[in-house]
C-alpha cells in the first residue's frame, strides 16, 4: 500500500527453466481456478530467496494461431503478494519464444482478472 505510507519491500526475483512435470505439479498446488493442465512444451519459475513463487508453462496454441508459429502461455500462477512475479514469467517467456523463432506469444485472461 504505497499511497498509505508504507513502503513496499524490494523483492529480488530470479527466472529459471523448469521440467514441465514439475511446474504441473506446482500449478495443480497454487492455481486458484485452473490447477489442472495437460501438456506443454517449456516450462519458466520464478524464484524468490531461493524459493519458488511462480510458474509459467507455454504451450501450443489454437491451431489456426500455431499454423501461423504463435506459442500460448497456457498457464502461470503465483505465490499471492509477491510484486512483479507474474511480469517476469511473461517477459522470460516472451524472450524465450522470439529466441527459438516463435512469430508471437499468446495469454487469456479471465474478465474478473
Amino acid at each position: 500500500m504505497r499511497g498509505a505510507g508504507v513502503e513496499a519491500a524490494e523483492v529480488s526475483l530470479k527466472v529459471r527453466p523448469w521440467t514441465i512435470r514439475k511446474a504441473k505439479a506446482w500449478v495443480e498446488k497454487t492455481h486458484r481456478r485452473l490447477p489442472k493442465i495437460q501438456g506443454g512444451l517449456w516450462a519458466v519459475r520464478v524464484d524468490s530467496d531461493g524459493e519458488t513463487v511462480g510458474c509459467a508453462i507455454v504451450g501450443h496454441a489454437a491451431r489456426r494461431l500455431a499454423e501461423r508459429d504463435i506459442l500460448c502461455v497456457t498457464r502461470v500462477a503465483v505465490v499471492e503478494g509477491v510484486p512483479n512475479a507474474c511480469s517476469a514469467l511473461y517477459g522470460a517467456a516472451s524472450r524465450a519464444c522470439k529466441a527459438m523463432g516463435a512469430r508471437g506469444l499468446v495469454t487469456y485472461t479471465h474478465l474478473d482478472e
